[in-house]
């Protein structure tokens, strides 16, 4: 069993701790129109070191851990998060 997502989309919003992105999704509706999700992903294990990133394309990796003892909704923990762009002075 692997325990693991990955999701490119553009960030939104981001209070301590807390990462809001949309992501497109593949396909489009009968509308011929690409929908859009909300996630937002815990981000408790990452240090932003002071960088501003909203409105940035960024991919996230993590887990997935039940939101309660009672099963049924999961909570998004990222690992790690790339970023489209580099700065400068950045790696």
């Amino acid at each position: 069993m692997y325990n693991y997502f990955m999701l490119i989309g553009t960030a939104t919003a981001y209070e301590e701790g807390k990462l809001t992105m949309k992501v497109n999704r593949e396909f489009k509706n009968a509308q011929g129109v690409f929908d859009t999700d909300v996630f937002e992903i815990d981000t408790w294990e990452i240090n932003f070191k002071g960088r501003t990133f909203l409105g940035e394309i960024i991919s996230v990796k993590g887990r997935m851990m039940p939101a309660s003892n009672n099963g049924g909704s999961v909570r998004l923990v990222a690992e790690r998060i790339m970023f489209s762009t580099t700065r400068e002075g950045e790696d």
